[in-house]
Formats: structure tokens, C-alpha cells, sequence
């Protein structure tokens, strides 16, 4: 996109998977402009770029300023709504929507992050409500304790939920990351190594699917249904329902008979492996490290 986009008119990402422009929620009076998969009977936003500000009427103008290359949106009445506020200082700039639903500014392009020097964080919100989607009460936030990065999903200023550290393949809290899941999911630096940002590209593309967190903290995947015409939440492994309920008595609690005696002995002991589990907050991260340990008795 190197002129304007005027509401009514669309942007299409190059595989023809995205468009961007202008819409209103579940049939809410204002008018946001967001990007959203192409040619679904049922629309489901991926990215709004004014969710503060929405425009009200049916007149609004997305475009790039001549002077400093900056993206910006304007009402009816010429009114700043929106601008990316970058220091590009470039008439040559180019929007660009990329098939992961992304409007990118030149090489501009934020997901989940830090900035490990000023402690900066590039944050997702929440929608406020499934027809409002100005900032919610959910936010993210990337902590780096003692180089274990986690990602956190933050009730104002109260911790909601953890993924557990990030192993260098996916988040060791998060059991449903399959290889399939994360394949895209990646974590990303800038140029001098100060910025971190994880970010998820789909990379596989077989049919439309978000994830998200809602307006209640929840995390979200949702997967368009070809056969059903709808979008489909895919559900978490397990059964849950009954709470964390022992249904199997601990190792030393069992008891073994000797053959040809009735002498019974407890079973031994043993360390087991137990993968997907959250470390705590305090906890280091040892590379390169062989462990050689003996079980004595």
C-alpha cells in the first residue's frame, strides 16, 4: 500500500489469505480498520489498528504521509485518529499486508517483547468485549529472569497466567505445543541483541486459524471448519473435570510378594521424569551440563 485506503475500499495480502480495511464488530457503531481473512461468510478480525480511537460514520482514510512516512488514519473531518509515529523520515515508505494478517511498515513489524535494556514491553491487550475492541483488561508481558524468558498474561497488574520458561523449542508450561502447534513460533531479536520478540507465523497454511486471548484472560485457538461453514475453538487435551485427583497409589505405598513365600517387601524408589511442568519464578537455566546420578540404597 503506497497512496490511501478510503472505507469501503480493501487491501489483500499477496497469497490472497488476509484483507485489510474498514469494519464494525458484531454490529457496533464504530468503525475500525483491521485485518481479517479473506472471503469467510463469518468475519473474525486478526489485528485492529485503532482500537482506542474508533471512527464514528462511514468516512474514514488510512494512508502514508508524504513528508515522513509515517501510516495514519483520518476522519471525516481530516482529524488525526491514528499514526505509527516512527522515525523513518522517508517518502518511499511501503505498507505492506503480509499473509500472516500483519501490516508491516517497512521492517516495522511488533509482536510480543522486551527490551532488555529499558525494560520496555511490546504488549498484546485483550478486547474489552466481543463488540468493543479497545484495550481490555488482559495484557501480556515478557519477563527475562536469569536468561529464562516466560511470557505472562496480566490481570491489570496481577499475574493471570504463566507459559512456564521458554526451552529454545516452545514454553514448557504449555502442553497442547506440539511440533505442529509451534512449528512458526520463534523467538526473534533485533540488529544489537537488546530486543527479544516472540512471534507465531503460520508456516504450513492449510486452512485460517487465531489464536488469542479473550476478554476473561482465556487463551483462544480457533480453526476455520470448510465442512461446517464456521470457525471451530479447538479444545485443550485432557479431562480436567474432576480436579487433581490421585488415581494411583505412589510407588513406595505398593507392596510385592516373593515367590514361593509370603514374605512381602515395599518396591523401591525411583526418580522419574516429569515432562511439561512450570520451574519456579527463581529458577536457573544450566547449559551444556551432564548429569551422572546413582540411586543408592
Amino acid at each position: 500500500m503506497n497512496q490511501h485506503v478510503v472505507d469501503g475500499q480493501t487491501v489483500v495480502s499477496a497469497g490472497g489469505i488476509f484483507e485489510l480495511g474498514f469494519f464494525s464488530p458484531n454490529g457496533s457503531q464504530g468503525r475500525y480498520v483491521g485485518s481479517r481473512y479473506k472471503g469467510l461468510p463469518v468475519e473474525k478480525v486478526a489485528w485492529v489498528a485503532n482500537r482506542k480511537r474508533p471512527l464514528i460514520g462511514s468516512y474514514g482514510v488510512l494512508m502514508i504521509n508524504a513528508s515522513d512516512g509515517n501510516l495514519f488514519l483520518v476522519d471525516d473531518k481530516n482529524m488525526s485518529i491514528l499514526s505509527t509515529e516512527t522515525s523513518l523520515m522517508s517518502n518511499n515508505t511501503v505498507a505492506v499486508l503480509t499473509d500472516q494478517g500483519n501490516l508491516v511498515l517497512c521492517e516495522l513489524n511488533k509482536s510480543i517483547g522486551l527490551n532488555t535494556r529499558t525494560g520496555e514491553q511490546i504488549v498484546v491487550t485483550s478486547w474489552k468485549d466481543e463488540k468493543n475492541p479497545s484495550l481490555g483488561r488482559f495484557s501480556s508481558a515478557v519477563v527475562d529472569r536469569h536468561e529464562l524468558l516466560q511470557v505472562l498474561i496480566l490481570n491489570g497488574s496481577s499475574k493471570h497466567f504463566r507459559s512456564g520458561q521458554w526451552n529454545r523449542r516452545s514454553f514448557i508450561g504449555v502442553p497442547s505445543m506440539t511440533k505442529d502447534h509451534h512449528n512458526g513460533f520463534q523467538l526473534l531479536t533485533d540488529n544489537n541483541g537488546e530486543e527479544l520478540y516472540f512471534s507465531y507465523a503460520i508456516l504450513n497454511y492449510s486452512a485460517p486459524t487465531l489464536i488469542y486471548f479473550d476478554s476473561y484472560g482465556a487463551i483462544i485457538q480457533i480453526d476455520w471448519d470448510a465442512d461446517e461453514n464456521k470457525w471451530l475453538r479447538v479444545q485443550n487435551e485432557g479431562n480436567r473435570t474432576s480436579g487433581c485427583v490421585r488415581r494411583a497409589q505412589f510407588q513406595c505405598e505398593e507392596t510385592i510378594t516373593s515367590p514361593n513365600s509370603d514374605d512381602e517387601r515395599n518396591k523401591g524408589d525411583v526418580f522419574l521424569s516429569v515432562s511439561e511442568m512450570k520451574l519456579p519464578d527463581f529458577s536457573h537455566y544450566l547449559l551444556g551440563i551432564k548429569w551422572n546420578a546413582k540411586i543408592l540404597s
